[in-house]
Formats: C-alpha cells, sequence, structure tokens
C-alpha cells in the first residue's frame, strides 16, 4: 500500500512539474528584433528577388517597424505589471494608430518594391495574416497549432 501511494504521489508531483508554471514559456524563446528581421528579409530576398538596395532598404524599414515594437511591448509590459489597464479610449487609439503605421509601412514598401514585387508582398503578408490566425484560434480553443 506504501508503494502505491509513493507511486501516485510522484506520478502527480512529475506531471504537475512537467507542466510548469502558467505562462512561463511564452516569449521565452522569441528571436531578437535583429534575428527576426534577417529572417524576414532573407525570405523577401528569396521570393521577391529583392537586389541588394532594396534588401537594405526594407531592412532599415523592419528595424524601425521592429524598434517601435519592442518599445511599445517593454512599455505595455511595464503596465501590466502595475497592474494599470488601458481604457477604451486608449484601446481605440492604439487600434487607430497601429492602423496609421501600417499604412506608412504600406506606403514605405511601395516605394522600395516594383508594381509586381509589391503584390507577390502583399499576397504573402495575407498569408502569413491567416496562418496567425488560425493558430491564435486554435490556441483560444486550446488545441495543438497544427491540428487545423
Amino acid at each position: 500500500m506504501r508503494k502505491l501511494i509513493l507511486v501516485v504521489a510522484l506520478v502527480i508531483g512529475l506531471t504537475t512539474f512537467a507542466q510548469g508554471k502558467k505562462g512561463e514559456g511564452r516569449g521565452k524563446d522569441r528571436p531578437n528584433p535583429e534575428e527576426q528581421v534577417e529572417k524576414i528579409v532573407a525570405r523577401m530576398t528569396s521570393e521577391l528577388s529583392l537586389d541588394s538596395k532594396q534588401q537594405e532598404q526594407v531592412k532599415g524599414l523592419l528595424m524601425d517597424q521592429a524598434k517601435t515594437r519592442e518599445a511599445k511591448r517593454a512599455a505595455f509590459k511595464g503596465r501590466k505589471e502595475k497592474g494599470e489597464k488601458p481604457s477604451d479610449e486608449e484601446i481605440a487609439q492604439m487600434k487607430k494608430d497601429r492602423a496609421d503605421e501600417e499604412l506608412a509601412a504600406k506606403t514605405q514598401m511601395k516605394k522600395i518594391l516594383s508594381e509586381d514585387q509589391y503584390k507577390k508582398w502583399s499576397e504573402m503578408k495575407k498569408e502569413v495574416r491567416k496562418d496567425m490566425r488560425g493558430k491564435m484560434k486554435a490556441r483560444k480553443e486550446g488545441r495543438p497549432e497544427d491540428e487545423k
């Protein structure tokens, strides 16, 4: 009987330990902004046939976006740690700012890329967004992301 209780306690302890703390894995393995930008530029170069001048321009644009995103993420995280939640007006303003930033980025990309490259880039962006929505939906439903 003692062995049975010991085995049950051990199994419960190991499964609890293996699951980890809530939210522990989120963002832990996130690559730094420079690595993300390099990866995106490499993919765009291969799929859109960017020349070296375009690569540098795209890299600069993406680095600016990444720095802005990281600064906003840090500010939001600081507010969250203090227990502050954004008001409805602040949320609406953040959405408006994000839409403005996205429009500015599209305008810049249009200047950098040729017309065909821009069309292909827009399609790539739609696919990525579609994939992300599927992953977020899967996460909300509590199922693995690859089981769509």
